[in-house]
Formats: structure tokens, C-alpha cells, sequence
């Protein structure tokens, strides 16, 4: 398409990931920021990214758009940029999965996975946040639990790696080199991993939303012992998308009337964004209600069942946690003093 070629000659435009995809063009750009959203989505490439799907939807043949935890934010796209008939298809058909067993914290997640390369297991521990797949991944190897040759962290602070460049040029052949394989979001949509089979997955959710985990626990296909830590916080007043995007609105009144200008008439693709980022928010937030039970309905509709149980924490691992996060905070204080002379953590 950005080569030039006339989208009117395309039969069928296929877009996986599409509540994804559709959610980081919508926050780009960082129109979002002041109401505490962002996207890493630059403005360009979220103006250019409607572009094209509103070409799509109104030039090609067919438009499919496929999400296995798909939410209203793509059927509300759908809607605004097309006259046609839409056509909504939801699978029912359940395979049946591994079962998940959750645990009451953290600490109970690093004992399973400690335990499970004590016995030589092929462990794999998903975290949806860049700072716990450091601090797990840190946290076995120090437990001697398994040779640093047969681990690999995966996230944004590691992408430039060579090793972990090479992981993701093929994750089949590439999670066949590591006994113990954590990551967080980045391998949160577009990996399929289903030549290896781990002995133990481990996950622990404190910050993104359920979908998201679930997304992320999927990437491997196939499974047979799961562990998940999920936070129990709950928000019981949220805003619909309807509060949010009249708050958008009240910033622009805010500041029109501070530098003295009057606030233009925006464009229709730009009205379409502010409508699926308030969508895309109030759905994020409503997740948060309850993302324990949320969890495990979505693991319901997965094809899963789940169970609770208990884990008897060592006082090696205790001391070992301990002494992390102490590292952990003693190096996060001397890069903020240090940050002129301090090489970048992706070197």
C-alpha cells in the first residue's frame, strides 16, 4: 500500500491483532497523554495507519478483521467508516486447554518456577511488565536454578540483543535453546510458538488488563502445567467513553480560552480516532472493575478451568527475592544520578 498501489485492486484486506492495532492508532500520538493514555504509536504513523483502514474499508473488496479477544472498538470502527453491511462472526467453538491454577502472590509464582527447573523442567514465566521480567528472570539465575547459556529475557530492555534478535527471528527454533524463556508484552501478539511444549508456564499480571494476559499466555500453543498470579485490585467507579472524551473536550475549551484561540473543527478521521480512544479507554477501565473474575471468565470462554492452591515459599527464595529488588533499586538510583555518563540498558 505505501508503495502506491491502488487499494481498490485488493479483494481482501486480512488484519489480525485488529483491537491492537486499532487501539495504538487511536491513543498515537500522544493525544491521550493528558488524560494518562498513551500509545508508543507516533502521530504520523496513527494518521497514516487510519488512512489506510479508512481506504479499506471504503475501496477493497473485503475487509476481515480478526481478534481472538475482540471488543467494541473494532465493531464501532467497522461502523463509522463504512455505508456496507457488517458482518459480525464469533467463534464458539471451544478447544479445550490446560487447566491454570492461580496463586495468592508473587513470591508463590517464583517458588513454582524454581521448583520446576530444580527438576529439570522446561519453564516458561510471562509478566506483563518489563521491570518483573528482569526481576524473575535475575531471580533464578541468581537461585542457580538454571545455567544463564539456557536463559533468555525478553522485553524492551533487551530488544536490541543479539541473542533475543535472534529468538524472535524464529521462535520455534529459538524457544528450543532455552530451558527458561520470560517475557512480557512484547510478545504479546504476532509470535505463535507451537513446536515447543514447556513443563510449567508462570505468569504474573499486575498492569495490563486481562485480555492482554490472556494474549500474552497464549503465545505458546501448546501447554500443560499453568500457574497464574493475578492482582486482585479492584476500581469500582470508572468512566464510559462517553465521560472521557467529553473530558478530552473540556482540556480543548481549557486551553482555547488560555492562549486566546478558538478550537478548529477537526477532521473526520481525527473524530473517528477521539471516538475509539475514549471506546478503547472505557473498555480498558471496566476491565479494571474486577480483573480476578474478569480473568478467569475470559480463561472460562479459552477453554480452560481453574482451580486455586497453595505453595510453601523457601527461605532461599525469600532471601534471594529480597536481595534483587535491593540490587534492582540500588542500580534504578545510580542510573538516575548517573544518567549523562551511563550507557544505555539496551547496550
Amino acid at each position: 500500500y505505501d508503495s502506491g498501489v491502488d487499494i481498490r485492486t485488493y479483494g481482501l484486506v486480512y488484519i489480525e491483532e485488529i483491537d491492537q492495532l486499532i487501539t495504538g492508532f487511536a491513543l498515537g500520538g500522544g493525544g491521550a497523554t493528558k488524560l494518562g493514555y498513551n500509545s508508543h504509536v507516533s502521530d504520523k504513523q496513527a494518521t497514516l495507519g487510519f488512512k489506510v483502514l479508512q481506504d479499506a474499508y471504503a475501496l477493497a473488496g473485503h475487509v476481515y478483521g480478526v481478534d481472538a479477544t475482540m471488543s467494541q472498538v473494532s465493531s464501532s470502527l467497522a461502523f463509522q467508516m463504512t455505508n456496507q453491511t457488517v458482518k459480525i462472526i464469533r467463534n464458539t467453538y471451544v478447544h479445550k486447554k490446560a487447566p491454570v491454577k492461580f496463586l495468592d502472590s508473587v513470591n508463590e509464582a517464583y517458588q513454582t518456577a524454581y521448583e520446576a527447573l530444580g527438576r529439570g523442567e522446561r519453564v516458561v514465566i510471562i509478566a506483563d511488565k518489563a521491570s518483573k521480567a528482569n526481576e524473575a528472570y535475575e531471580t533464578m539465575l541468581s537461585l542457580n536454578c538454571v545455567k544463564p547459556e539456557e536463559a533468555i529475557v525478553i522485553n524492551r530492555y533487551t530488544a536490541n540483543k543479539k541473542d533475543v534478535i535472534q529468538f524472535m527471528r524464529d521462535v520455534n527454533e529459538g524457544a528450543k535453546q532455552y530451558r527458561l524463556v520470560v517475557y512480557n508484552s512484547i510478545m504479546g501478539s504476532g509470535v505463535s510458538i507451537t513446536d515447543v511444549v514447556p513443563d510449567t508456564i508462570v505468569q504474573v499480571c499486575e498492569y495490563l488488563p486481562p485480555r492482554n494476559n490472556l494474549q500474552m499466555l497464549n503465545r505458546y500453543r501448546k501447554q500443560k502445567n499453568v500457574y497464574v498470579y493475578m492482582a486482585k485490585s479492584e476500581k469500582l467507579y470508572v468512566h464510559t467513553a462517553k465521560d472521557i472524551l467529553n473530558r478530552a473536550r473540556e482540556f480543548v475549551d481549557i486551553e482555547s480560552g488560555l492562549v486566546r484561540l478558538p478550537a478548529i473543527d477537526r477532521s473526520k478521521v481525527a473524530k473517528t480516532r477521539d471516538s475509539l480512544a475514549s471506546i478503547s479507554i472505557a473498555d480498558k477501565q471496566a476491565q479494571w472493575r474486577s480483573p480476578y473474575i474478569m480473568y478467569q471468565a475470559l480463561l472460562e470462554q479459552d477453554g480452560r478451568t481453574y482451580t486455586t492452591t497453595d505453595v510453601v515459599l523457601s527461605g532461599t527464595l525469600s532471601h534471594t527475592i529480597t536481595e534483587v529488588r535491593k540490587i534492582q533499586k540500588e542500580k534504578a538510583k545510580f542510573i538516575q544520578a548517573n544518567w549523562h555518563t551511563v550507557r544505555p540498558v539496551t547496550q
